[in-house]
């Protein structure tokens, strides 16, 4: 705000001895002028503080600036910037369609989409999530050992159908539960109340207790006997798409294809089914990618509020309930 009251100074003082479309054309080329040195700053500020593994943004052209998040190769100009855009794998998307939190950094805004939108979240991690959901999903069907072909995929749907209904749910309840540890970690810095911290123990934790169970119960043995059993996948797939993907007209083409990035060879009605397949694929693992991170960001709060009761325990010698604990899910955590 003060740059600004300075910059309407500078104009007021300059009207004095100039005319006014001088003094508009000194403005904006101050603006433009600011504006670019803000954006060129804003990058070389990122670089240097970035976290470890997390891609630098480089140079390509002039004024145009690019960054690689997994598969997905971002560029962007400060005239896209400005417009609220980004390039994702050559196609210009809108960044705040993606309805992101706001964060203190734009560039933390501009790797998040790329990652979300493609909903490319790990083979190990799909099968896992799936493992866990299937066992909070009730009336699921088993694939018997003479179900093959029409009646393996007519299992699979309406299983996938009910575990998709189950990662909305406790998506929500997983948010919910985070807003609520969050809000009182916040809250507890004015007040100082140890016992207001959200705690693991509350009713309305349970379900988000139940599903850290799951995933840590879901081992190499139960997650491939769950994929065969339920879903009927026996494959290796590469990615979530891959395996979200298998049994349909799209079959291996993600995986196969550059991941899902080439143009897909067939034609006609055949290509747009394909297409279909893989975009309603994608929609599903970006909901699992994002019930992987609240996990972890549950799971994160959770030893900040174990932090601050071990430290108020040394300043006042009291002892507050005890420390509470999560089931590990670290394999999902990598």
């Amino acid at each position: 705000m003060t740059k600004y009251i300075s910059l309407w100074l500078i104009v007021l003082v300059t009207a004095l001895s100039a005319s006014a479309a001088d003094v508009e054309k000194e403005t904006l080329d101050y603006l433009a002028k600011k504006t670019i040195e803000d954006f060129h700053h804003g990058i070389e500020k990122y670089n240097t503080s970035k976290d470890v593994g997390v891609p630098a943004i480089k140079k390509i052209k002039a004024q145009v600036y690019q960054f690689k998040a997994n598969t997905n190769t971002v560029h962007f100009s400060i005239v896209n910037y400005l417009n609220d855009q980004i390039y994702v794998n050559n196609r210009l998307v809108t960044k705040s369609t993606f309805g992101l939190p706001k964060t203190t950094s734009w560039f933390d805004r501009l790797i998040t989409p790329a990652h979300a939108e493609d909903g490319d979240l790990d083979a190990e991690s799909t099968k896992i999530i799936l493992t866990a959901l299937g066992g909070l999903s009730r009336n699921l069907e088993e694939v018997g050992m003479i179900c093959f072909a029409g009646c393996q995929k007519e299992i699979r749907e309406k299983n996938l159908k009910k575990i998709i209904a189950t990662l909305d749910r406790e998506n929500n309840e997983c948010a919910e539960a985070a807003e609520a540890q969050e809000d009182t970690i916040n809250k507890f810095s004015s007040y100082k109340m140890v016992s207001m911290l959200h705690s693991t123990f509350s009713p309305e934790f349970q379900s988000v207790k139940n599903l850290f169970q799951k995933v840590a119960e879901a081992n190499r043995k139960s997650v491939s006997a769950f994929m065969e059993n339920k879903l009927a996948i026996e494959k290796n797939y590469q990615s979530c798409v891959g395996i979200m993907t298998a049994g349909t007209v799209a079959d291996g083409s993600y995986d196969s294809m550059s991941r899902g990035i080439a143009v897909l060879k067939a034609g006609g009605v055949a290509s747009m089914a394909m297409e279909s397949a893989i975009e309603q694929a994608k929609s599903v693992c970006v909901k699992m990618d994002s019930l992987k991170s609240c996990l972890l960001t549950v799971k994160k709060n959770l030893a900040a509020i174990n932090n601050i009761k071990r430290a108020e325990k040394r300043r006042t010698g009291q002892e507050y309930s005890p420390q509470e604990n999560l089931p590990n899910i670290d394999t999902i955590a990598r």
